[in-house]
């Protein structure tokens, strides 16, 4: 993942665009449902 995150930094679209904007569904529900399973794996 540290490749994905250099290369990130280096560029324009950091300005604009958080990690969150592409990996995670726009909806609001769908959303946070993802974030509440990552976060609970990532805990484990």
């Amino acid at each position: 993942m540290k490749p994905h995150f250099d290369g990130w930094v280096k560029s324009s679209h950091r300005a604009v665009a958080t990690c969150n904007d592409c990996y995670t569904p726009h909806a609001l529900i769908p959303k946070y449902l993802v974030k509440a399973e990552n976060g609970f794996w990532h805990s484990f």
